[in-house]
């Protein structure tokens, strides 16, 4: 059963830029496993194990979700560490706003409704995963990926939500 996730693609030179910027951060990067660029998306849903046999219904829900949405922007904010004590994951964080959270309730609703994906319990907290952290991350660490702010106000058109495998 492959791990399944619901996420808004980030595009190409988008995806470029925060990856050299995190590269650039004083970390411990062989205490971590970096996400390649390719693989940088902002999800909206995590199902993980799916049966294969229920991707078709999943597809009908994620274009029921976008069929009457324009594209609208995306801002990047600072980076940030979750969780806040003990973080396991480095990522950016996503200026929310109504466009996105109206997204994310779509998604999460037509999902629910249709019994192919639990509620989620937490609230929407949009970002990008850059990192997750293997061990501990030092109080400098943290410090410097809470001082990141090179990426804040980069805008990108969020219009291509996709159906992704987790690996």
């Amino acid at each position: 059963r492959p791990r399944l996730f619901i996420a808004l693609a980030i595009p190409p030179d988008v995806q470029k830029r925060i990856a050299q910027s995190f590269s650039r951060l004083p970390l411990e990067f062989e205490f971590m496993r970096v996400v390649p660029a390719v693989n940088l998306h902002i999800t909206l849903k995590f199902m993980g194990d799916t049966p294969l046999d229920l991707v078709p219904q999943i597809i009908t829900v994620i274009e029921a979700a976008v069929r009457t949405r324009s594209p609208f922007d995306i801002e990047l904010a600072d980076g940030m560490v979750l969780p806040p004590k003990n973080p396991r994951t480095i990522a950016v964080q996503v200026r929310s706003h109504d466009a996105l959270q109206s997204l994310f309730a779509a998604v999460e609703s037509g999902m629910t409704s249709e019994g192919l994906a639990h509620p989620e319990r937490r609230p929407f907290r949009p970002h990008i995963a850059v990192a997750r952290v293997r061990g501990t991350l030092t109080d400098s660490e943290c410090a410097a990926v809470d001082q990141w702010n090179s990426l804040s106000g980069i805008l990108f058109s969020g219009s291509e939500v996709t159906l992704f495998e987790s690996i």
